[in-house]
């Protein structure tokens, strides 16, 4: 289902739970909610769709990525980047 973005920065800055089995929906809202926005975006977390929840989604080429309680697990190499999010626009 096509959630609405959440704008709320107080909510926004409150941290996520773990994820679980009962919480497949949250992961198809928010590739629902992904495809929507995918001419403004590139990825979502569970948040940006009122979830507090670790959940993120993003695009990589062609493929959507659905992560579960996601971890970074190392740095290779800086890079540049800007970051725009669709919460705070």
């Amino acid at each position: 289902m096509i959630k609405p973005i959440m704008k709320s920065e107080f909510f926004l800055r409150l941290p996520s739970e773990d994820a679980g089995p009962d919480d497949a929906a949250t992961g198809q809202d928010l590739l629902d909610t992904l495809h929507e926005h995918e001419r403004e975006c590139v990825g979502l977390a569970a948040n940006m769709i009122g979830v507090r929840k670790r959940i993120i989604c993003v695009k990589d080429g062609n493929r959507t990525l659905l992560m579960y309680n996601p971890q970074i697990l190392e740095q290779v190499n800086a890079y540049q980047t800007s970051e725009g999010c669709l919460s705070l626009i």
